[in-house]
């Protein structure tokens, strides 16, 4: 329903922004598919290598590595381990919701090639979309097909906003080695540190202060500290003086920064399609331009037909 046509609805206060930041489904995909060799793996999944030996020797991955993806994998429902009926070997298959994350690789490689990092994720053949082209996607909102601009979004509160936060996950975040510190990162190397992954997400949600990243994140603050001296590093961030205050400096999104926002819409709506909680998030996502609850559309840059 059109947002003009409802009540009004609330914006939410500091401490329901921290909250609705706590409850987002991003936690749950990152600690799913926040790990670079797994959004690699995946990658050679979608290509169509299903062998072990395979995926072992195209990736340069170490064995107990790639079995411990495949397995993590497996237990998320995101690929199946079947016997070939004729060789008795075994093969990795990539269920529905496996395929799913075919859009988070694509936006993830798209960004890659903008920015001239990373390697790709995925075979020429394999970037290729329904409507057979390998041409770019663009992010539209799927109401009135404008761009979707993050700068566009307004979060709204709904009014069942659940009471309590979603637990964040204590799995330590892979630290990066100094060589990797001094490269500029890839998308998946972005997404594949958990908390840099998860700063990125909260800021497009409108956090910007140091102080608001620790409380609406729960992250410590020498690793807050770290990712945010790294994102500036990387470019993905400007940390500016703030306006209310010149005791105080704001983070603020770059255009590097702002160019990865489809691929945060993307992970959002993979999780939102296969690991929906049995709740109200409590808060939708207004496209100002056109007063409607925005809703995601990749559209092919060369034919405009809109991607699934």
């Amino acid at each position: 329903m059109p947002m003009r046509s409802g009540p009004e609805i609330p914006s939410p206060s500091v401490h329901h922004q921290h909250q609705m930041i706590r409850n987002n489904i991003i936690h749950r995909v990152t600690d799913l598919v926040g790990d670079t060799w797994t959004l690699r793996v995946i990658g050679r999944l979608l290509g169509g290598a299903q062998r072990f030996d395979v995926l072992a020797y195209s990736l340069d991955i170490p064995r107990s590595t790639l079995s411990a993806r495949l397995r993590l994998l497996a237990e998320q429902h995101c690929l199946e381990r079947k016997k070939n009926a004729t060789s008795g070997e075994a093969a990795y298959v990539l269920t529905e919701q496996g395929r799913g994350l075919w859009m988070l690789l694509r936006q993830m490689q798209q960004w890659n090639q903008r920015w001239h990092v990373g390697c790709a994720l995925l075979a020429e053949e394999a970037a290729v979309s329904s409507c057979g082209h390998g041409a770019p996607l663009h992010l539209c909102c799927g109401q009135c097909m404008a761009p979707a601009e993050p700068r566009a979004m307004k979060l709204l509160l709904t009014h069942r906003f659940p009471p309590e936060a979603m637990a964040v996950s204590a799995r330590r975040a892979r630290d990066l080695t100094s060589s990797e510190q001094q490269l500029q990162l890839s998308a998946e190397q972005l997404m594949g540190d958990r908390w840099t992954g998860l700063i990125l997400g909260a800021a497009f949600l409108g956090v910007h202060r140091f102080s608001e990243f620790e409380q609406a994140l729960g992250i410590a603050t020498n690793i807050l500290s770290g990712r945010l001296a790294r994102l500036t590093q990387q470019g993905m961030l400007e940390r500016v003086q703030d306006s209310d205050t010149s005791e105080r400096h704001v983070y603020r999104l770059t255009l590097r920064g702002l160019s990865y926002y489809p691929v945060i819409v993307a992970a959002l709506a993979w999780g939102e399609r296969w690991l929906e909680p049995h709740y109200d998030p409590g808060w939708r996502v207004l496209h100002s331009p056109c007063l409607e609850w925005f809703t995601p559309s990749f559209v092919c840059e060369q034919c405009g037909c809109a991607q699934t």
